[in-house]
């Protein structure tokens, strides 16, 4: 059952222990998956994708490890792809309270945490970033 209302899509559906649930929405020029089968495909090439990055790193055996590799995720999560540019922060350009219009920051990219952020990357032996 899909509504669609202006610029709002909504959705409802029952699940009980065992059942998959398949839902794709795109404004995107890129194909989307069409079925569970596609969405499961792409999701664990995605996932494999990132287990090879994290893997290319030299983290210590340490209790922190998780950590460490989990930090390093995020911050290769905050690359802008097509120039490399890291974002300042995942919360860049929030309002200052829900529905509001203040931003707080309006760079999207700082110098000095984008070096930090480098080295971090760098000292984990993640130099191709």
């Amino acid at each position: 059952r899909l509504g669609l209302e202006g610029r709002e899509a909504r959705a409802r559906t029952r699940l009980t222990e065992g059942d998959n649930a398949f839902v794709a929405l795109s404004w995107s020029k890129h194909p989307v998956p069409q079925t569970y089968a596609e969405a499961a495909d792409k999701m664990w090439k995605t996932a494999e994708a990132w287990r090879q990055w994290i893997n290319i790193g030299e983290f210590p055996d340490h209790p922190w490890r998780s950590y460490l590799q989990s930090s390093a995720l995020v911050l290769k999560g905050l690359a802008y792809s097509p120039t490399g540019a890291l974002l300042a922060a995942s919360t860049t350009s929030l309002p200052e309270t829900p529905g509001g219009v203040r931003n707080w920051d309006y760079r999207y990219s700082w110098v000095r945490d984008s070096t930090f952020a480098l080295w971090g990357l760098y000292t984990l032996g993640l130099d191709r970033e």
